[in-house]
């Protein structure tokens, strides 16, 4: 057990991401890195993504890498998976925000890296919130 409480010192919003390209591979090989954890390790709350317009439905899933390439399956975990249902451009009702609570902690160098399961058209944001470095 920890003798002092960590709390996050740096916050750090990642580096948000528009995915288009499909990445079939449940291996994490293919994925896209949206966060990575500082010197001290890191805080990520959770994952939100938003359509950018027209889209077929996928699945987003989100996988911690543990710092090695992301192009070698065996650095990748999967931990989460998350439908993301089809939108529709409008401009008298808003896009769904899809949110995906991770709440966890990142050892030094770990990263978040997200995937989707089809092609989109118009692209899905995709961010980190309030999530921070240790």
């Amino acid at each position: 057990m920890a003798s002092t409480p960590s709390f996050i010192g740096t916050p750090d919003c990642g580096t948000p991401a528009t995915l288009t390209a499909a990445s079939i591979n449940p291996d994490g090989t293919g994925s896209t890195l949206v966060f990575t954890a500082g010197v001290n390790g890191a805080y990520v709350d959770r994952i939100v993504a938003v359509p950018r317009g027209t889209n077929v439905a996928t699945v987003l899933r989100v996988f911690k890498n543990n710092g090695g390439p992301i192009a070698t399956p065996g650095n990748n975990f999967l931990v989460r998976e998350v439908t993301c249902p089809l939108s529709s451009v409008s401009q008298t009702a808003a896009q769904a925000v899809i949110l995906v609570p991770l709440q966890c902690t990142l050892q030094a160098g770990w990263q978040i890296t997200v995937a989707i399961g089809t092609a989109l058209a118009a692209g899905l944001d995709v961010s980190v919130e309030n999530s921070g470095n240790f």
